[in-house]
């Protein structure tokens, strides 16, 4: 689009709104631009286009996809009680909501509600996009017809399936923190971690 801009003397916007034939522009320039960017090979992105005329859009579409936030504490909020799992939700809405989607959490031990019903109820509703929060136990399974739905994890409670997931760094952020505390002076430095927590990252053995 630019090299079509430079060539007709105008501006890339004056470019992209001749293209949309926006009533903004003279008919002459209009017709000169469109006779450019046929000479120059130009083919609009239908893919870019839809994205473009979404983004210009003065209301927010009325059609908003949900996407799943499956939750499988012994009680209903019991997820919103670690922080850091409150924060996992508050971002992921949040980017969801930039791109388009809304987030909708859904409680696995319902009474009445195992994943047979769960299934259903999103197959219903045309979920297709679905996110595993951290769960209370190491390991714990959960058990859903994943071929139907595109799924990541948070941390590593769920490990069967293999998907797609999000966690920290734990590595890392420990040898952040003991170069940070060496900084400071500290030479007999110790570390303790839940065996919980342990366990979700594949048991890794103590060195001395």
């Amino acid at each position: 689009m630019q090299d079509i801009a430079e060539r007709a003397g105008v501006s890339r916007m004056t470019v992209s709104r001749a293209l949309r034939r926006d009533p903004k522009i003279s008919p002459a320039t209009t017709d000169r631009v469109t006779r450019i960017a046929r000479e120059m090979g130009y083919r609009a992105n239908p893919l870019v286009s839809a994205l473009m005329a979404n983004l210009r859009r003065q209301s927010p579409p009325k059609d908003v996809s949900t996407l799943a936030f499956l939750t499988a504490f012994p009680t209903r909020f019991g997820w919103r009680e670690p922080a850091a799992f409150r924060r996992y939700f508050t971002g992921a809405r949040e980017r969801a909501e930039q791109l388009g989607y809304r987030i909708e959490d859904f409680w696995l031990r319902e009474e009445g509600v195992d994943e047979i019903v769960i299934a259903r109820i999103l197959g219903a509703r045309g979920i297709k996009g679905v996110m595993i929060a951290p769960t209370p136990e190491a390991s714990m399974p959960i058990e859903l017809p994943w071929e139907k739905f595109a799924v990541v994890a948070f941390g590593y409670s769920m490990n069967i399936p293999p998907v797609h997931r999000i966690t920290d760094h734990l590595a890392h952020s420990l040898l952040v923190a003991l170069r940070k505390l060496k900084e400071l002076g500290y030479r007999r430095i110790g570390v303790c971690a839940p065996s919980d927590a342990n366990v979700r990252v594949d048991e890794v053995p103590n060195e001395q």
